[in-house]
Order: structure tokens, then sequence, then C-alpha cells
């Protein structure tokens, strides 16, 4: 019988990033992977996601915790109670070798919890990194501490981790799976794809997602004002997607709705795409603006230029398409202009991604750790740096 990996999944965040790396466990035939999805995965705000998980023909289990997110803390910490007490159930039934957590979402630490108490195996995707502007930094890198494998993105996040005391032999540095579904995904024609969203195929186009500043909420209204200013000023159509549930989300939905509906032959509003749509978007768009990590990691690979905005990125590697700017109206004007010019343009013409895949065999990887390491794994050790 084929070993249970229990996956969670904290949001619509990360599924994109999960589905790789669930088709590569199943492909490869020594565990079987199990999706959880977290009470935040909800339909009516933020749009479903389960209609990507039924093509990879895997069990879910869903917290349909019954009560409304809201955009307060209460709400927040509601949800998150429900999901620890959801997922150490589904535990206790399922009895994994181990689960299977990403990035650095507060969300998380509910499937942490419980499986370190249960003595069950978790293995951290994509520590490492540094977003100085976000409260994200501190859960990533205390997930780092509490758990037993690190598989990272960049070099530079593996000698981070071993930084933080970790032994080398539980990381690994795999690069981004996701980079590899975009490769190979069939584009929609220009034509095609802004017939679809009603936008005009001549105009020169953003793709624009903007999260709360979860260390900088005081000027939430400040930042998205001049963040929405500018776009108006440019006169570029735009391509808006949600922001994530963090509080502040709802400030962000109100005032995009408000100037679609000034607008609305200029922009539109999208809860979620899939996997054709996004990846058409990032090939037609003229450029991408807002503080999202698809602006980071993924717009490389399509050669955009990148308008960064504030502090909520800070830390992370940056390709030679990111124009970093403050969050105000004239550097955000200024960095628009920039990111049209000519010499701007050329310059990205031979753009590698920093985050590109690497060649591994996960379940081969994991297996061996199991094996190989099996009175260890569990009891980890700091490794002190030479200093």
């Amino acid at each position: 019988m084929k070993k249970k990996i229990l996956i969670y999944s904290s949001s619509r965040a990360d599924i994109d990033r999960y589905i790789p790396i669930i088709k590569k466990i199943s492909d490869e035939g020594i565990f079987k992977p199990i999706l959880f999805f977290s009470s935040f995965h909800k339909k009516e705000k933020f749009g479903d996601y389960k209609y990507e998980i039924k093509k990879l023909k895997i069990k879910l289990i869903e917290n349909n915790f019954n009560k409304k997110l809201k955009d307060n803390y209460s709400s927040t910490i509601e949800h998150y109670c429900s999901d620890l007490k959801k997922f150490n159930k589904i535990l206790i039934k399922l009895k994994p070798s181990m689960i299977i957590i990403l990035g650095d979402r507060f969300e998380i630490t509910s499937a942490v919890v419980p499986s370190i108490l249960q003595n069950i195996i978790i293995i951290h995707l994509y520590g490492g990194a540094v977003t100085e502007g976000a409260i994200d930094d501190k859960i990533r890198h205390a997930v780092t501490k509490l758990s037993n494998v690190h598989l990272v993105l960049h070099k530079k996040y593996l000698n981070r981790v071993i930084q933080l005391g970790e032994e080398p032999w539980r990381t690994k540095l795999i690069g981004l799976d996701f980079l590899n579904e975009l490769k190979k995904t069939k584009i929609m024609s220009k034509k095609e794809l802004f017939k679809k969203l009603k936008l005009d195929k001549s105009k020169k186009t953003f793709f624009a997602t903007y999260h709360p500043v979860t260390l900088e909420k005081k000027d939430h209204r400040y930042q998205i004002k001049n963040f929405l200013d500018a776009i108006k000023k440019s006169d570029y159509q735009c391509i808006f997607t949600y922001p994530n549930s963090d509080s502040g989300n709802d400030l962000i939905i109100n005032e995009i709705k408000k100037l679609i509906n000034k607008n609305i032959s200029k922009y539109t509003f999208l809860k979620k795409l899939n996997l054709v749509e996004y990846t058409s978007v990032l090939k037609h768009c003229d450029a991408i603006i807002g503080n999202s990590s698809m602006g980071i990691v993924d717009s490389a690979s399509f050669k955009k230029p990148v308008i960064n905005i504030g502090n909520r990125q800070t830390g992370k590697i940056f390709p030679k398409n990111i124009i970093q700017t403050k969050n105000n109206f004239g550097d955000i004007m200024k960095s628009i202009k920039l990111s049209q010019s000519f010499q701007f343009k050329k310059n990205l013409k031979n753009l590698k991604n920093p985050y590109a895949p690497k060649s591994y065999n996960l379940s081969k990887f994991l297996k061996n750790l199991l094996e190989l390491k099996k009175n260890n794994i569990y009891k980890k050790k700091f490794v002190d740096k030479v200093i």
C-alpha cells in the first residue's frame, strides 16, 4: 500500500504552485497525495478553485466551516481555529507518513502544530525567502524551524535555511515547478483573450494585483489610492485580480470596484483565472503592476516589465525585469514610463528566470530521507554557524 502524503492548501494563492507538485507525486507512484482545503478557501468571496483539483483525480478534503469569512481579526481567528481542529482530526483518521505545506501564509501553522504533536514529518516548500513588508516573513522562518525537510526555490534561500541552523541533508533546491506548467500551457490568441475579457486588444494593458501590506495597515487607504490613481492617469486598460484574504482586502476590493463602475469598458476585475487564462494574460499584457509575488517570480518567464510597488516584496530575489518603486503617485508614474522605454525592454531580451525549476525526483528524495535518516528525521539538531 502506498504511503499517504497529506497536503495542506491554505487558500487560492497556493493552488497553482501545488498542482505540478501533486502531479509529480502521483506520476512517480511511490506516495498517495491527499489534498486538504482550509476554511480560507471561501468560494463566495475569492472564487472556487476546486475545478483545477478535479483534473488531478486525487482525494480532496474540505473544511467547510459554516461561518462567513469577514475582513476582521476575530473572523480570521475563528477560521484558523476551525482549521486546526479539523486538520488534527484528519491526521488521526488518515495517519499520513508526512504532510506538505507551502509558503508563508499564517494559516499553514494550523497544520504544523498538530503534525508536530503527532510526530508526523513536515515538508516545507519555498522557505528561506524574505519579504520585509509582510508578517509572512515571521511565519515563513518560524515554519522552517518547525519543519523536518525544506524544498527551496533559489540557492540563496537554501543557504538562508541552513543559516537558520538546519542540517544541510534536510534541504533541496528544486526551483519552481509551476514555471514548467506555464511553459507547457497552450496560450489563447490575443484576439480571443481580449474578446473574452471584453477589452480592446489594440490598447496597452496592465495585469494588476494589489494585496494588503500587513505591516503598514494604517497606510492602506493612501496606498490603494496612489495605486489606482496611477493606473487611471496612465490611460492603460487593466486586468485586476482579487487580493488575498489578509486584513484590508475589503478596502482594496471596494476601491477597485468603484473605479471599474466609472470606467467599465477599460477595466475588468477577476476572482480567478484558470491556467490557460493566466498564462495568456501574462503573455499578452504590456506590463505587470502591484505588489504580488506573481510579478517577482512568474513574470520573468515572459520577459514582462514589472512595476513592484512598496515594501511588501522587499528582500526577495528580483529578476532584471522588476522596477521597484515607492508607493506614491509620482514615483509610480515614473516607473510606468520607464517600463515601456525602448532601452528597458531591450535589456529583457535575454532575461532568464532565477526561479527556473530543477530536475529532481521528489518521491525518491522523500523516500530516501525516510529510509536513510529514519531515526533522525524527527530529531532536529541545530547546526551552529562557525564565526
